[in-house]
């Protein structure tokens, strides 16, 4: 039975951010096994697989989480969790693991948290539960196996990616659609049209803290984005804290400026540290 972490990264900062993932991913959960999934052909110590994509895309890809239809063929996993590149593992998965395996072909969170761990409101997504009556699935962490039913997840997903916004156009009025790629809303679509449930028995189940929910909320002081106005630090022995809150789940920070040389260097450091 094999398990394993994938993580989807092409530039430049999206592989030093998969990096950072992936140490981070082997810290909390040491046998880990971890998967990069890239455009490009290179090598990095990391990664346990480096896997490229299956299916050449020929529409515009202005966020490569338009790709994630494709990781059901890429994932060389059994069962695989995905996590979005601007992300860091603060947490074991052991028992997670196991619901998932036991319950669940394809599962994504339905609640995201700050980072004082209060669950958000989520402004942006909850326009369409008001008005459409989806119900919420976030897609920065989710959980597929190799089955029947997980492969209809993502046969469905693959014309929402590619071609999201005559998707949003045809399912929304026009005040509704967006005008970038909105990642968590085409999950939502997916996972509410399905014939199976894919959402969690407990919300708390692959739940994360989402830093630009929290932001767009406004539940952060003002600023260009929330790193502005707030600290984060990162020790020797790979603990971080924003603010005076120890981060002790899965962090999806999304801000580039998150990473940099400091933490980059405190997890690739002690990941090493422990595994000799």
């Amino acid at each position: 039975m094999s398990r394993g972490y994938v993580i989807q990264a092409d530039t430049d900062p999206e592989l030093y951010q998969a990096e950072l993932l992936a140490n981070s991913i082997k810290i909390k959960n040491k046998n880990a096994q971890v998967c990069l999934v890239t455009s490009r052909n290179l090598e990095a110590d990391a990664f346990d697989d480096i896997v490229k994509y299956e299916f050449f895309m020929h529409e515009e890809v202005v966020d490569i989480r338009q790709k994630d239809w494709q990781l059901y063929w890429c994932s060389p996993y059994e069962y695989t969790i995905a996590i979005d590149c601007k992300s860091v593992v603060m947490e074991s998965h052991d028992n997670l693991w196991e619901y998932l395996i036991d319950n669940h072909s394809v599962c994504l969170p339905t609640v995201v948290k700050d980072f004082r761990n209060n669950t958000l409101v989520d402004k942006q997504l909850s326009k369409y539960e008001q008005e459409y009556k989806y119900k919420k699935a976030y897609g920065n962490c989710f959980y597929f196996d190799k089955s029947e039913e997980s492969l209809e997840y993502f046969k469905f997903l693959d014309p929402l990616c590619r071609d999201w916004r005559s998707t949003e156009g045809f399912l929304f009025q026009k005040q509704h659609a967006n005008k970038k790629y909105y990642s968590n809303l085409i999950h939502t679509i997916a996972a509410n049209s399905m014939r199976f449930d894919v959402f969690p028995t407990s919300n708390d189940m692959l739940s994360y803290i989402d830093m630009d929910i929290a932001w767009s909320d406004g539940i952060l002081p003002d600023g260009e984005n929330w790193l502005d106005v707030m600290s984060v630090w990162s020790t020797d022995i790979a603990t971080l804290k924003i603010q005076n809150y120890s981060i002790n789940n899965i962090l999806y920070y999304h801000e580039d400026s998150f990473y940099n040389n400091e933490i980059a260097d405190d997890f690739r450091n002690y990941r090493e540290t422990i595994n000799k």
